[in-house]
């Protein structure tokens, strides 16, 4: 693959296997984010050198009061993997230790020549050589050391018992930021779905298997097989699991004991969502909206769709209210009734992804965008512009004043819907891979994508280290 000048170490040009994502490129200067920075209080990031110098974001003009800097972009710009500019070296090396790299290329090389240390008579200069290697040997083995050491910090993490949650609506304050925690892998194809009871996620794709991870080791801990298609959703309520697939098929499983109980039949196709609410399963597919009463698994009523796939559920986080989208066009269901009167039919393009809080419901579309109603009067409150792909996924983190959304240009964005501005892009998923699906558990976010891997992210607090 063709090599990308982007980058600049010590005086000589760097060149990127890949093209780097956008979100890792500086607006300003168009260079990699090194020292990334954000801008306060409007959330941008630049380089550290061209924050230094703004007095306004170049991106909103919005008047600059404080730097600070962003550790989550940083992080990733230092992982995008460079080309070493050594004619006889070439090797592939991240981003961030390329300057360590390279400097063990300036290190002239003191000792002879293999045929000259053959010839070697003179007993000084052997044991200087000696001496040399014995040096380089303490080295290493004082380097082996300091990672073993490492390597007992990270495990003894991992079976760490979990800090008190911070409450969100303290958590969430600018200026803050989220970094990815950890990446689970497991899966031989695409994630498309993911759930959680208690500790324990829920993950499957298209290699028609569903994970179970154990949050508190961050473990595999039981593969579930029985679907013959790849499975699109999932969906708990306080007993169940339930997982759609490509072949007309729910399964029900028991979350007490891992077993399945019970198959669905939905009778169209694929089912690309599902949506558990109170004693209902709601769940999606070509031109049909089917209802489950999870009691006894029994059919409570079916809605017929125009010749459009329903691709998205959502149900508010008060229970009272489910929506469902059908090309451009949202169907609200009330709750307990089922009642599906009203409709509201949208103007900007096939709704693919939906979130929805108690008073705004969001919509992803294909044409790139996110559109804001209420959830109330059906009004049009905003649009949100940024990504370069299909919307996937949204996901409203409690105390829903942000949104979070992925897309197919495999960008994870957070969004502030006091002033409907971006606060923080993430590109942790492999280049070229897009973000399925997106998940709140607990406090933390987790990511699906077409790289086969589930991904942790954790929101931290920044502190305002450079005033302006």
């Amino acid at each position: 693959q063709m090599a990308v000048v982007l980058a600049e170490i010590g005086g000589r040009q760097i060149s990127l296997v890949a093209p780097p994502s956008r979100a890792l490129v500086c607006e300003q200067c168009h260079k990699i984010l090194f020292g990334a920075t954000m801008l306060v209080p409007c959330g941008h990031s630049l380089c550290s050198m061209c924050a230094a110098r703004a007095r306004v974001c170049p991106l909103d003009q919005t008047t600059v009061s404080a730097a600070i800097p962003n550790a989550a972009l940083a992080e990733q710009a230092a992982e995008l993997l460079a080309v070493c500019p050594e004619a006889d070296c070439r090797s592939q090396i991240p981003l961030g230790n390329m300057e360590e790299h390279m400097s063990s290329h300036a290190v002239p090389s003191t000792a002879p020549s293999l045929s000259k240390r053959a010839s070697m008579t003179d007993l000084s200069s052997l044991t200087a050589l000696l001496t040399r290697l014995d040096t380089v040997a303490q080295s290493l083995s004082a380097r082996v050391d300091q990672l073993q050491q490492m390597d007992q910090q990270v495990r003894s993490r991992r079976i760490a018992p979990e800090q008190p949650t911070v409450p969100l609506d303290e958590q969430m304050i600018m200026p803050f930021s989220f970094s990815c925690m950890g990446t689970f892998k497991g899966h031989t194809a695409p994630v498309w779905a993911l759930a959680f009871h208690q500790h324990y996620l829920f993950s499957a794709g298209s290699d028609q298997a569903i994970k179970v991870w154990d949050l508190t080791t961050f473990d595999c801990t039981r593969t579930l097989k029985g679907h013959r298609g790849a499975v699109h959703c999932l969906a708990t309520d306080n007993a169940r699991l339930f997982s759609g697939d490509a072949v007309n098929t729910i399964i029900v499983w028991r979350l007490d004991e891992l077993t399945e109980v019970a198959r669905l039949d939905f009778a169209q196709g694929i089912v690309g969502a599902l949506c558990c609410i109170g004693n209902y399963l709601f769940a999606a597919g070509h031109a049909l909206v089917k209802v489950w009463d999870t009691t006894t698994l029994s059919v409570a009523c079916s809605v017929a769709e125009s010749c459009h796939w329903v691709r998205c559920l959502a149900a508010s986080p008060d229970g009272s209210v489910v929506i469902s989208a059908c090309h451009a066009s949202l169907r609200f269901w009330e709750i307990p009734t089922l009642s599906s009167e009203r409709v509201l039919r949208t103007s900007f393009g096939s709704i693919h992804s939906l979130a929805a809080s108690n008073t705004v419901v969001a919509c992803g579309t294909y044409n790139q965008n996110i559109h804001l109603y209420s959830l109330d009067t059906h009004e049009h409150v905003a649009v949100l512009n940024g990504h370069i792909g299909p919307i996937r996924a949204l996901c409203f983190p409690p105390p829903y004043k942000f949104l979070f959304s992925a897309s197919f240009d495999g960008d994870i964005k957070l969004w502030n819907l006091t002033n409907h501005l971006l606060v923080q892009t993430m590109s942790w998923h492999d280049p070229g891979s897009s973000v399925n699906v997106l998940l709140w558990m607990n406090g933390k976010l987790l990511s699906g994508g077409a790289d086969d891997t589930v991904k942790l992210y954790k929101c931290r607090r920044l502190r305002i280290t450079d005033e302006i």
